[in-house]
């Protein structure tokens, strides 16, 4: 007999938690440092300022600081909210007993032994850049490239996007969401049968965010719908968000490589 598993309403509840914590905040926590470097630029007293203030404003370092910083601040607070759910939990149904492989799918992995997973990951994302940039253009975006400008950028973005960013990332939508759209099995019905919801609703919603973040280029669509395929894939396969979660971050952290490169090395910058 199955162990019983976290009740509808708390795994809604935390993907819902999670979800509105992660990507808001990022805006949320940029608001502040915004308006402190706006006023920086001079008095705002007219629209006319306050249009030349922001043109400066977008086109500056300062901007590129922000970004990375309120995501770091978001990705924060979203991981040290979900780490602490068991708890939270408890302190409104202490009976229960529920730890984190029961509401985020931290378990150990079924079929994937996690060294694997770079194995597997690095070849496919060989694959699926050449094969993208040769059929639809390079899959840098400007947003990327900028954020990689600078020494100290690079090293601050690279730290960023290869950990606590996916990190954030999969406990919010192969985690928890997951988590909430899988539901209970049913006798008799195969294994794979009632993964297709959650797999399905997390693939877009995964590609949707990205795409609001600055993604919009073709060629960086059709990554975005590949990486998060895979990923999605290795949750379902696996039974964990472990072997998504050491995916996300290789391919990240060959990401920002391919990035400094392209922003080091000259004749490599489109």
């Amino acid at each position: 007999m199955p162990a019983p598993s976290p009740p509808a309403l708390g795994r809604w509840l935390l993907a819902v938690t999670l979800f509105s914590t992660y990507l808001p905040l990022q805006i949320v926590a940029a608001i502040p440092p915004v308006i402190v470097a706006l006023m920086s630029y001079g008095p705002l007293n007219t629209e006319a300022d306050l249009a030349r203030a922001l043109e400066r404003f977008i086109d500056s370092e300062e901007a590129l600081w922000i970004t990375i910083g309120s995501a770091s601040v978001a990705a924060v607070v979203t991981i040290v909210v979900a780490w602490a759910w068991p708890w939270i939990w408890r302190l409104f149904a202490p009976a229960t007993h529920f730890s984190l492989a029961d509401w985020l799918g931290w378990n150990k992995p079924r079929w994937i032994k996690t060294w694997m997973v770079p194995l597997i990951t690095l070849p496919f994302l060989l694959v699926v850049v050449i094969g993208v940039s040769l059929t639809s253009g390079p899959t840098e975006v400007d947003v990327q490239i900028q954020l990689f400008s600078t020494t100290g950028l690079q090293i601050v973005s690279g730290l960023v996007v290869s950990t606590i960013v996916p990190l954030a990332e999969e406990l919010v939508f192969r985690g928890a969401l997951y988590n909430a759209l899988l539901r209970s099995p049913r006798e008799g019905e195969p294994r794979w049968r009632r993964h297709v919801v959650p797999f399905v609703v997390v693939s877009l919603l995964f590609g949707g965010a990205h795409l609001l973040a600055g993604f919009a280029t073709f060629a960086a669509i059709v990554q975005i719908v590949i990486l998060s395929t895979y990923l999605t894939a290795l949750r379902a396969v696996s039974g964990s968000m472990r072997p998504s979660l050491i995916a996300h971050m290789v391919w990240n952290m060959a990401g920002a490589m391919a990035l400094i490169l392209v922003n080091t090395v000259p004749g490599l910058k489109m």
